[in-house]
């Protein structure tokens, strides 16, 4: 059970940041690996947000993590996993030494436009709105897996940099992303996708990612896929794991979300962008997901 945490209160929307891409030596940035560590209570990471996962493996002490607006400890053995533009913040929590692996990978590390549509059927239920799926491993299932091995493996691989670790960073990365998948597919129950369900569903995907600001229903989506109500309503729910209407929910609030923590727009402008019909019904339904209002979470303030 989570114990009740106090965060450092951030009290300027400026200190939630978005932390880009940034290039290492002569490559485009996919993958780092480092060990981050602290002594005493302190300030690991402010609230941010990037467009690459970011695993965490506790090797020393604790922390306290905020993830996406829920509260998670972290102790020694544990790991995290935290999902692309997923806002989040670090802080040491042990009086003495405090260290983790902190592993950041882009998406594409995992799936590519070349990759064959039945791997795609596997990642995608998991890379296309899954923000409800498990964030932290416990001690005992990371070490019974092998992961903590897999974990110093990685590191030791990125920092030595030595023949033939960009090809060993990269197989680490999937392994680990791998156990990750057969995990949530084991408490999920979510089935792999054949090729034409990954087709359908992707055009589900794109046509919501493309129309979430407006005025959209499942009849519409059902109408793009080319399928009836009923047909596309059973099959939207079975293989996105959630109905239409959550899921369209779910991409309008993170919109909104990243949206809060990089301009400087109104609750009501963004609200108007994001799909939502008033601002009045943004901020219920944002609080009700988040539990704070848009304005606490865009200054860093827990609920």
């Amino acid at each position: 059970m989570t114990r009740n945490i106090t965060f450092l209160q951030a009290g300027d929307p400026m200190d939630i940041y978005h932390e880009t891409r940034k290039p290492i030596e002569s490559e485009q940035y996919l993958y780092e690996c480092t060990l981050q560590q602290r002594m005493g209570r302190a300030t690991v990471a402010r609230p941010h947000i990037h467009e690459c996962f970011e695993a965490l493996y506790c090797t020393q002490g604790g922390f306290h993590l905020r993830i996406g607006g829920r509260p998670f400890e972290l102790r020694v053995g544990d790991m995290a996993l935290i999902d692309p533009m997923e806002a989040h913040q670090t802080q040491a929590a042990g009086v003495g030494e405090n260290a983790y692996i902190v592993l950041k990978f882009m998406p594409q590390v995992l799936y590519s436009a070349e990759q064959p549509l039945h791997e795609m059927g596997t990642l995608l239920p998991y890379l296309r709105f899954g923000d409800t799926h498990e964030k932290l491993f416990p001690a005992q299932a990371v070490r019974e897996a092998g992961m903590d091995a897999t974990f110093w493996e990685i590191y030791r691989e990125f920092a030595q940099r030595g023949y033939g670790y960009a090809l060993a960073t990269r197989a680490g990365i999937g392994r680990l992303f791998v156990w990750v998948l057969r995990r949530w597919h084991e408490r999920n129950a979510v089935e792999a996708l054949s090729e034409t369900s990954v087709r359908l569903l992707e055009r589900a995907f794109v046509f919501i990612e493309r129309n979430y600001a407006q005025e959209i229903t499942m009849r519409d989506a059902a109408r793009a896929c080319d399928m009836s109500y009923t047909a596309f309503s059973r099959f939207f729910s079975r293989y996105a794991r959630q109905g239409f209407a959550q899921t369209l929910l779910q991409v309008r609030l993170k919109k909104a979300m990243f949206l809060l923590l990089t301009t400087e727009l109104s609750t009501t402008e963004i609200a108007m962008q994001t799909g939502f019909s008033t601002a009045s019904y943004f901020i219920q339904r944002f609080r009700e997901v988040n539990g704070m209002t848009p304005g606490r979470y865009r200054r860093g303030v827990t609920p």
